[in-house]
């Protein structure tokens, strides 16, 4: 083995390490990928359709919001109205990955124009 293999080697070992200390696996991405991809922003919402409290919401919900932010209104005679907007990640680009992950997807590339089976110039010795 030469030192530039045995360097190679040596940061893949080191790579792999910081992964793993990071929790960063293939099953892992792919699983916060499935929770973007297919979350259901209903489940932030009480069966009356006020919003629950962020620590109420199971993990897979809480995993494809991306920020609340809380907006207070002063709306006359000491009365205040509180408007959540909530914003989610892109789930288009999370079900996207799913789908060339599995295979779903086939890239293809179109040529229009002439094809020439000669790829040698003519006078090129063989």
């Amino acid at each position: 083995m030469n030192a530039n293999e045995s360097i190679q080697e040596r940061v893949a070992e080191i790579q792999g390490k910081g992964a793993l200390k990071a929790e960063a696996t293939v099953e892992r991405v792919l699983k916060e990928l499935y929770r973007i991809g297919f979350s259901d922003l209903r489940r932030v919402f009480d069966a009356d359709g006020r919003l629950l409290r962020p620590e109420e919401w199971d993990d897979d919900t809480a995993a494809a919001v991306a920020s609340v932010e809380v907006v207070t209104r002063n709306i006359g005679d000491g009365e205040v109205e509180r408007v959540h907007k909530i914003k989610v990640w892109d789930k288009n680009s999370a079900l996207e990955k799913l789908a060339k992950h599995l295979g779903m997807f086939i890239e293809r590339v179109e040529h229009s124009g002439s094809m020439s089976l000669n790829v040698l110039p003519e006078d090129a010795e063989l």
